[in-house]
């Protein structure tokens, strides 16, 4: 197991947190033991269902140190530790590529070069660059590692002109996030429903279907009504003949039962 954490990490705020990540046994003990490690807090909405609390983590010390304490559980299994890793090399990046100098300045440059000399240890250790994190955290369960997979297809295929070499891997990657998606609202997140919704609405990772990103969104209102999700209804039940509005409802309703009872 990851030993504690030695104040590298700064929590925004304190609160005790629940992991949504059930890829092992040891990250649910893990983020018990050391809450404010845990990224992925959550919100409970009745049932089963919750909405993820995702809050940017605030870094303090060297990335190298931070990172080495948790490969070992990131090997062994641990989707928390290799989102971790993957969120720390992130912010690394961030700060060593930080953009022409206007840009540079207008974030707290005191800031950024504190990060860059946190991040210095990390300069030459290719081996870190060699595994893709954010997938292996999807891959091992992180609901919200998922989200991000979803969302972002260049950080798990690279840029279009890769992509297209290999048309293999988009399908590869265009199923997994699908089926990674279904698998997180199986356990509860509604956050992965909204993603659903949007992925069948604009039709770019998924076919393009507003009779299934109605399902999803109907679903989601049920769940979490906002304006979003009565606005979309709204303009997807103008799209849609009555018949496909009923199709919409009896998905949604095993979309509902599938996530949130």
């Amino acid at each position: 197991p990851m030993s504690e954490s030695k104040g590298d990490e700064v929590p925004l705020s304190e609160k005790s947190t629940s992991s949504t990540d059930i890829a092992s046994e040891s990250s649910i003990h893990q983020s018990l033991r050391s809450p404010h490690q845990s990224i992925e807090s959550t919100v409970a909405l009745g049932g089963k269902a919750f909405l993820l609390k995702i809050e940017t983590p605030h870094y303090e010390g060297d990335a190298s140190e931070y990172i080495d304490r948790r490969i070992a559980a990131a090997r062994a299994g641990d989707a928390q530790s290799s989102y971790e890793i993957h969120n720390r090399i992130a912010s690394c990046k961030r700060a060593l590529n930080s953009g022409d100098a206007d840009e540079y300045k207008a974030y707290a440059s005191v800031e950024i070069g504190q990060e860059i000399g946190h991040c210095q240890g990390l300069i030459g250790r290719t081996e870190l660059g060699d595994e893709n994190w954010l997938s292996l955290a999807a891959a091992q369960g992180s609901v919200e590692a998922r989200l991000i997979f979803a969302k972002d297809p260049k950080a798990i295929i690279g840029n279009l002109t890769e992509a297209l070499k290999d048309p293999e891997r988009i399908a590869n990657y265009r199923r997994d996030a699908i089926d990674y998606l279904n698998e997180s609202v199986s356990q509860g997140s509604v956050d992965s429903i909204e993603a659903l919704a949007d992925i069948h609405d604009r039709g770019i990772i998924a076919d393009k279907s507003p009779e299934k990103s109605l399902a999803y969104w109907l679903a989601y209102q049920r769940a979490h009504p906002n304006s979003q999700s009565a606005a979309s209804i709204a303009r997807l039940s103008k799209l849609l003949q009555p018949n496909q509005i009923e199709r919409s409802n009896e998905m949604s309703e095993a979309i509902y039962r599938s996530c949130c009872l």
